[in-house]
């Protein structure tokens, strides 16, 4: 009953985390106690302590599911490419490598470290722009270099071709993320399709909050042709590529 009335009082702008092990593994504690609080003034009668319940049995099973689906992971890779062994060892080195304590998880990490929720004297993260391209080079960079490598290793592209979908990930994978913060700090909910401005709220180290909007837009322009570029020197029909690439940086959500 308790879950049930929250989630009836956040429907409007409750966030789904699904798709990925990264995505179900993002640290809970941050989304629940923004859940606790809007269930506690939408909801009084709702006792706090039956809702915090609640959010410790969301984060367990989280944990969990992030656990499975990371697994299934390399079952995957392993099974789907048995017949060709170079590759698949291949493969499960690549997505090992972007999921590890170095990158995805270090990353993550990282990002815990340098979020400082407003206290009275509003003071937010003392992360430095530096800080933040390691923190996102080891999270969605990650992702982004890790998917296009694997696709590469599948196609059968030489090394030199390998080096470039990484830096092309790289690029796009700052470039994701930097859309992503302007699109928090000027986008509507609604929109959105995720409660917005709560990275300011949250005192989060963004590339608006270091470098302001319209720097923050320019970087995301300047790294998406950077990843534009090196994805042009590839050989094949690289339309579709070149096509999502440049579609990131125009999206609204």
């Amino acid at each position: 009953n308790v879950e049930r009335m929250c989630r009836e009082a956040l429907e409007a702008d409750s966030e789904v985390r699904k798709h990925t092990p990264l995505m179900v593994l993002a640290p809970p504690p941050r989304p629940c106690h923004e859940y606790l609080a809007r269930a506690h003034r939408a909801l009084p009668q709702v006792f706090y302590h039956g809702a915090e319940k609640v959010c410790y049995l969301r984060a367990s099973l989280a944990l969990l599911a992030g656990d499975a689906l990371l697994t299934e992971t390399f079952v995957i890779l392993a099974t789907s490419y048995a017949g060709r062994p170079d590759i698949s060892a291949a493969l499960v080195r690549v997505v090992a490598d972007a999921a590890s304590g170095l990158r995805l998880v270090g990353g993550q990490m990282q990002d815990l470290m340098a979020e400082r929720p407003p206290g009275p004297g509003g003071l937010a993260s003392a992360a430095s722009a530096a800080d933040l391209d390691f923190i996102h080079l080891n999270k969605t960079a990650a992702m982004l270099e890790a998917s296009l490598v694997c696709g590469g290793l599948v196609g059968g592209l030489a090394p030199a071709e390998l080096d470039t979908l990484r830096h092309a990930g790289r690029e796009l994978g700052l470039a994701f993320q930097i859309v992503d913060d302007v699109l928090d700090a000027t986008t509507d909910t609604a929109t959105l399709g995720k409660t917005a401005g709560k990275d300011a709220r949250a005192g989060k180290a963004t590339y608006v909050s270091i470098h302001g909007i319209t720097t923050a837009r320019r970087l995301a322009a300047e790294r998406t042709e950077a990843a534009l570029a090196l994805l042009r020197s590839l050989p094949g029909d690289t339309a579709f590529l070149l096509e999502l690439a440049g579609g990131m940086l125009m999206r609204r959500k």
